[in-house]
């Protein structure tokens, strides 16, 4: 407003200067739109806002003794949206580092254990680390180990029971 326009207020017996306008004047307020009710969502999020957690999973294991060692394969597949990285596996008190990308409905198989032949079946915790590729945000998935004994006392993996979802680390 110019000194004419405050002029013009005074002889009308107005006030010059009102507290909305100049606020408004200094400080403009953006508009409200209705765009912020479609903002793009994350592929990596659900409709309800909630982090989708890839699945991977372990089947057909395979165990093969040479000598005084036993090498068990087993086929893990990614049955989720995303490209997944299967980091490694965690059992009988040892860890395989696999590092394997694979493609949403792919799978490949992947050594879960090598070392001594079992000769108990006492321990049941298995622990697969992964990651989505693209924001490299990792997940853990628990199982429980099912044994077969062989005919000559030993045990060999025979599958992989998840005992939880797996979760967000």
């Amino acid at each position: 407003m110019g000194f004419w326009g405050s002029f013009g207020k005074i002889i009308m017996g107005k006030p010059v200067y009102d507290e909305t306008s100049v606020a408004d004047t200094l400080y403009p307020q953006p508009q409200e739109s209705t765009a912020t009710s479609s903002s793009p969502k994350s592929a990596f999020v659900d409709e309800h806002g909630n982090k989708i957690v890839p699945e991977i999973t372990f089947t057909h294991f395979k165990s093969h003794r040479d000598g005084t060692r036993v090498k068990t394969w087993a086929w893990v597949a990614n049955n989720s949206p995303f490209d997944v990285e299967i980091v490694k596996v965690n059992l009988l008190r040892q860890q395989q580092d696999i590092h394997r990308r694979l493609r949403p409905g792919e799978g490949h198989e992947v050594v879960v254990y090598a070392g001594s032949p079992l000769a108990s079946d006492h321990d049941h915790q298995a622990r697969a680390y992964y990651k989505i590729q693209r924001n490299d945000d990792y997940f853990l998935a628990e199982y429980s180990i099912e044994y077969n004994r062989e005919s000559d006392g030993t045990y060999s993996i025979e599958e992989f029971h998840r005992t939880y979802q797996p979760r967000d680390i």
